[in-house]
């Protein structure tokens, strides 16, 4: 089987509008549906790598085991907190959340940027599209950090909570999709009119960060020049934005050709050897001994200065996030071709799943729990084999490729996954090539991307079972439906679940207490309290799930 995905490949849907599935859960014996419009299980991905964030964040870090966090959050010896040592190796599911987005932006690519090619849009219309996106995504970026509770310098507690919750309701002018019936002039007016709203309301705040109490419309001069509004940003949404640009750019190019896209992998190859961070690095490794060949020094130099806006728009070295981006496109490129001939085909051929895919289900799930598990324990090799036996039985229980083009489909997820997860695998058990050992960074090594990618598009197959072969739709309801509305749970995480659970409305010994406060001081107990965030975070994706059934869908 192959690996290539097909060329210039036309999408089944442009990945823009969400149709929400409704209906009852079907059993094997039930009439066959018609496939579904959107490809559920990305959603899935994208859904639980938002969820896992939200919940990430919500747990007490320091006081649980190291697994409950980014892998270089040590917790203090003398107890309480934790500090950061970011050369320290190590790889948990916290880790994998980020990478995961990127590789669903990625895939998401030959839906959105396919159906206005397949629409007849001229390649400057698309392109100046891509761009937009990319400026609103930075202007999300901007705007959520602002309007976090904790950084709005107010007289007090509720009083922030309320303009944090007053700055959510805005974004709906922003980011809401409104329907097409509704009047262009209708429709733009409220867009353009939440734009200028947001503007004001972010401008007429004061903020803190730490000590510091700044006010953005003080002085217009030192306003622009400094560019703090730029400068104070939330940094992942900022990464996905400049990523966002980079990858759509590189699909639209290379869309007939997988080889040439993944000839473009020597960008994030580039980027990641402008990292300054590597210096920390011990020898001997392979990112110091690419780096000390002669000449790389005056190419790296090149690549590292193209950016004119250094901690502002973004260094040359963010590219290094196109790694999981890149093999994204092509994997939606398969899913594209996949949802194309799934729809062609005689319902009856695409049967329920069978022992052996169920099986293949299951053991993404014991693969995901071994890599997490041998690579923050630091077991590479042992990681490496049994992983390794673990693809090769994933491999085995998928069906052959002759059959329907779901059973070529979940081959090539199976292939694509075993080339990611494998490299990544074996670059952290080979000493000169781990760079010390698997790592978030900064700096990141190549075998953090890599593993990353792999586990995602493991997790995609699974998915791909449950969701569109076992038709477990309700049971994975709160994930594929958060992952539909990706900036509006995004979002809700800050400026939404934080303040109303820190809005302090409950009578305490020294004054109103928020439930929060409430909630914590009561459990005592770190593994209580990450319970508690768990509760936060299935409200959040309950929270989604209700505006995505409604189609209050935010897109940029």
């Amino acid at each position: 089987m192959s690996l290539a995905a097909p060329a210039a490949p036309v999408p089944a849907s442009s990945g823009d509008v969400p149709e929400v599935l409704h209906g009852t859960e079907e059993t094997p014996e039930s009439p066959k549906p018609t496939p579904p419009p959107r490809a559920l299980a990305l959603d899935a991905v994208r859904g639980l790598a938002i969820l896992a964030m939200c919940w990430s964040g919500r747990v007490p870090i320091g006081d649980l085991p190291g697994w409950m966090s980014h892998h270089y959050h040590v917790p203090n010896p003398e107890g309480g907190g934790f500090t950061q040592q970011l050369l320290m190796s190590g790889y948990t599911w916290v880790d994998w959340v980020f990478p995961a987005f990127l590789f669903s932006m990625g895939a998401a690519f030959p839906f959105a940027l396919g159906g206005r090619l397949k629409k007849g849009w001229p390649l400057w219309k698309i392109s100046t599209g891509v761009v937009m996106r990319g400026v609103a995504l930075l202007g999300f970026a901007i705007y959520i950090w602002h309007m976090s509770f904790s950084r709005i310098a107010a007289p007090s507690q509720m009083v922030a909570c309320l303009l944090s919750l007053l700055g959510f309701g805005m974004l709906f002018l922003v980011y809401q999709r409104f329907p097409d019936k509704w009047p262009a002039a209708l429709r733009h007016g409220l867009k353009f009119g939440g734009v200028a709203l947001a503007i004001g309301y972010l401008l007429l705040l004061d903020y803190k960060n730490g000590a510091e109490v700044f006010a953005l419309e003080k002085d217009a001069g030192e306003f622009f020049e400094r560019l703090t509004f730029i400068w104070r940003r939330d940094i992942i949404i900022h990464l996905l934005a400049i990523v966002s640009i980079f990858g759509a750019f590189i699909w639209l190019l290379t869309k007939a050709s997988v080889k040439l896209r993944l000839a473009f992998l020597v960008l994030p190859f580039i980027a990641f050897l402008c990292q300054g961070d590597l210096d920390k690095i011990a020898d001997p490794s392979i990112s110091q001994g690419i780096r000390s060949l002669p000449g790389m020094g005056a190419v790296l130099g090149f690549f590292g200065g193209l950016f004119p806006f250094p901690d502002r728009l973004g260094y040359f070295q963010f590219l290094k996030f196109l790694w999981p981006v890149i093999p994204g496109t092509i994997i939606g490129d398969l899913m594209v071709r996949w949802m194309k001939d799934r729809k062609g085909e005689d319902p009856a051929a695409d049967k329920a799943p069978t022992g052996k895919l169920l099986g293949a289900a299951a053991l993404v799930v014991v693969l995901c729990a071994v890599v997490f598990t041998g690579l923050q324990a630091r077991w590479p090799v042992v990681t490496l084999l049994i992983g390794g036996a673990l693809m090769g039985a994933i491999h085995v229980l998928m069906p052959p490729a002759s059959g329907p083009a779901t059973n070529r489909f979940l081959r090539q997820l199976s292939l694509w996954g075993i080339v990611w997860l494998g490299i990544g695998l074996f670059m952290d058990a080979v000493p000169y090539l781990n760079d010390g050992g698997i790592k978030k960074g900064p700096p990141i090594t190549l075998s953090y991307p890599l593993v990353s990618t792999g586990l995602s598009i493991y997790m995609l197959l699974a998915f791909t079972v449950w969701l569109d072969l076992a038709r477990k739709r309700k049971t994975f309801w709160l994930l594929w439906a958060s992952g539909q509305n990706p900036l509006l749970a995004y979002a809700a995480i800050g400026m939404l679940l934080l303040p109303l659970v820190s809005l302090p409305i409950f009578p305490g010994s020294n004054g109103a207490v928020s439930l929060n406060s409430l909630v914590v001081g009561a459990v005592e107990n770190p593994w209580l309290e990450a319970g508690w965030g768990l509760l936060q975070t299935i409200a959040l994706a309950a929270f989604a799930g209700f505006c995505t059934a409604k189609k209050i869908l935010w897109r940029t």
